[in-house]
């Protein structure tokens, strides 16, 4: 068991990447681990592969038939240094844009471009011809373009700038850190409150966050990283009803430099990845967030 629990991280780096589901990856890292147990193959990392990626690739088939609330994001993870060590985390910039893809072509492309696999390779464990192999990477490359990759300064600075406008009710700041074609994504699944479509362009979104940063007694706030980027994780352990008790919010470049995207983590059972806050007197919170619920 321990020589195969090696495998782990691998696949299931191979099952968040397919899936964008942190949970999902950890059942399905599991699963593969079991069955490699009971069969016993001669080579475990090529049949570890096989099984992850089309249980995978199954999961998020079985996922997108079932209705959801609201946009759905991708499932952060908190880049502490155990979380490192056991998953290679994806950006959440390229799990975003992957969500464009049907499955099949997102598991081609994962196995390809990120697990280095060749086309027979992939062609065996998805069960398709090199032919279909060759046509459907071919095709997710061309449906995903360029993905930018922002780096943690970068990302790091537009967040806190965006941070001190909120804080300071600056409507025209706001409005000049967004691009023209900028959206807000809140995922919630309607669990907890939380906008439910996408909102659009700099005004609207400067109205929608100025009208969420009312802070109350309690409210704790700090700067972590997400899947690679600086993010602020928030707390309100006071809160009741169908109010948020913990959430992310995560700010994404756009080509011109400015924000693109604007995410809210906020559904509950999608932040098991994020680490609690310590108590509030060992915190260090940045002040400009100290007004901020995005």
């Amino acid at each position: 068991m321990n020589a195969l629990n090696d495998h782990r991280p691998l696949i299931w780096g191979l099952a968040y990447r397919i899936t964008g589901s942190a949970q999902d990856a950890d059942e399905i890292s599991q699963e593969a681990l079991v069955r490699a147990i009971e069969h016993q193959p001669a080579e475990p990392r090529p049949w570890l592969y096989k099984v992850a990626a089309n249980l995978a690739r199954d999961q998020l088939r079985r996922r997108r038939r079932t209705p959801y609330r609201g946009p759905w994001l991708p499932e952060p993870i908190a880049d502490v240094e155990t979380a490192i060590a056991r998953h290679e985390v994806a950006s959440m910039a390229l799990l975003i844009a992957m969500e464009r893809l049907p499955p099949t072509q997102r598991a081609v492309l994962v196995l390809r471009d990120v697990m280095e696999l060749d086309t027979a390779e992939t062609a065996a464990m998805l069960g398709m011809t090199e032919a279909n192999v060759r046509v459907s990477h071919h095709r997710a490359r061309r449906t995903l373009g360029q993905v930018p990759a922002p780096q943690p300064g970068e990302t790091g600075a537009l967040l806190t700038a965006l941070l001190t406008a909120i804080a300071a009710g600056d409507v025209e700041q706001i409005c000049s850190l967004l691009a023209e074609d900028s959206v807000s994504l809140a995922d919630a699944d309607g669990r907890v409150s939380a906008q439910g479509v996408p909102v659009r362009g700099p005004q609207r979104i400067a109205r929608l966050l100025l009208g969420l940063a009312t802070p109350l007694p309690g409210d704790r706030f700090v700067f972590i990283s997400v899947n690679g980027l600086p993010a602020l994780q928030a707390e309100r352990p006071g809160a009741s009803g169908r109010a948020p008790r913990q959430w992310v919010f995560q700010v994404l470049p756009a080509p011109d430099g400015r924000i693109g995207q604007l995410l809210s983590f906020l559904h509950p059972d999608k932040l098991g990845h994020i680490p609690t806050l310590a108590p509030a007197s060992d915190e260090a919170a940045p002040p400009e967030a100290s007004r901020s619920r995005p």
